[in-house]
């Protein structure tokens, strides 16, 4: 990426950091949406760090995932063999949506 892109742009494509958490980070510090993130003052940078590690983001989220599948796997709950059999867990529709994932488990 070029350094052109904002610092806004920047934050979003952070795992699990959203348009919402970034603009607030961002206007609750003063600084522009638009600014250019290595002219950022280095004090501001290190208050966004502070306030983003109230989040769970990145490695933390992606292992707070896991760890809930996982448990409602072992718990063999409905969610849990459903995630297990590779099927919708949210009531969505499998007699014609899903056709892939049925055609690759046969081979």
């Amino acid at each position: 990426m070029s350094k052109k892109n904002s610092s806004k742009k920047k934050l979003i494509h952070v795992f699990g950091l959203g348009i919402k958490n970034c603009m607030k980070s961002l206007y609750m510090f003063g600084i522009n949406t638009r600014t250019i993130p290595y002219k950022i003052k280095k004090k501001s940078l290190r208050l966004i760090l502070i306030f983003l590690k109230n989040f769970n983001f990145n490695k933390k989220l992606k292992e707070n995932i896991k760890n809930s599948i996982n448990f409602n796997i072992r718990i063999q709950s409905y969610k849990g063999n459903r995630l297990k059999s590779k099927r919708p867990s949210r009531g969505q529709r499998t007699h014609t949506n899903g056709k892939t994932i049925k055609r690759i488990k046969l081979f």
